[in-house]
């Protein structure tokens, strides 16, 4: 009996969980739609600066990077990782890739192939790395300029619910299904996905990632740490190599509470 690489919870005849396999299938998802958004970063077909900034802070004393060239590190890196596990499962695991040679075709073809993946020992690696990539990658593009994924239509057809996914940007009150032009809310999508994900418990990493993907706030993994040593965010858990887990719903409980304080909607 294998346990998760990742959660360590029992996973049967695999080394990654059905929850994990999930997150690895969605980060997967997420990597080819950030190679096509960081294409048209690079092409300047859209705008990732405010319109008085024009760099972006490492953190560090370096010198900060230009929007577009922290794009471009990010590009080079979802492309690198990525190649490098598709190499490695024709490798280690006979696949054979018929996938297209773009970025974003290389992640299609990880995602279809994420059942064989799983049953190797190195799938935790595989998890990390991607989730790293798919994490620079986000922070490469300005929020305001992303499309987000907004869950499926579900929206009542003659065949059943409608399967498409929806994507909006965040100044769109009103998302419309490319497929059954249904038309849904962005408030009650946003009331939906908050409720699909307030359970997930996540790293300060990963949690840092929905805040800035659901809130548009981008936060330091610092920041998380702090509130956890001030008691105002529980750890819920550990991961395999010991890092805190925290309830991604007690921290948009805390953000909103710092909201209403401040006079933010």
């Amino acid at each position: 009996m294998n346990r998760c690489v990742n959660c360590s919870i029992v996973a049967l005849d695999a080394f990654l969980c059905t929850n994990c396999t999930a997150v690895l299938r969605a980060d997967l998802t997420s990597a080819e739609w950030l190679a096509n958004e960081l294409d048209v970063t690079l092409t300047r077909q859209s705008r990732t600066a405010a319109p008085n900034v024009g760099y972006v802070h490492t953190g560090s004393d370096e010198t900060p990077l230009p929007f577009d060239e922290r794009a471009s590190i990010a590009a080079a890196l979802l492309r690198n990782t990525l190649s490098t596990w598709a190499r490695d499962a024709t490798e280690s695991r006979g696949l054979v890739y018929d996938g297209d040679t773009t970025t974003a075709g290389i992640a299609r073809w990880l995602r279809g192939n994420v059942d064989s993946l799983r049953q190797s020992a190195t799938v935790g690696e595989l998890m990390d790395g991607v989730a790293s990539v798919v994490r620079d990658s986000v922070r490469a593009i300005d929020a305001r300029a992303m499309k987000i994924f907004q869950g499926p239509c579900h929206a009542p057809t003659a065949f059943g619910k409608c399967q498409a996914e929806l994507w909006s940007h965040r100044s769109e009150p009103i998302i419309l299904c490319v497929e059954c032009g249904a038309s849904h809310t962005w408030t009650g999508r946003q009331q939906w996905l908050d409720a699909i994900i307030e359970n997930r418990l996540l790293t300060a990493a990963e949690l840092i990632d929905a805040i800035y993907l659901r809130r548009g706030i981008m936060l330091q993994e610092k920041r998380i740490h702090e509130w956890a040593y001030r008691n105002r965010l529980r750890v819920r858990g550990k991961t395999f190599d010991r890092r805190p887990l925290y309830r991604a719903g007690d921290a948009f409980k805390l953000i909103r509470k710092q909201e209403r304080a401040s006079g933010r909607r």
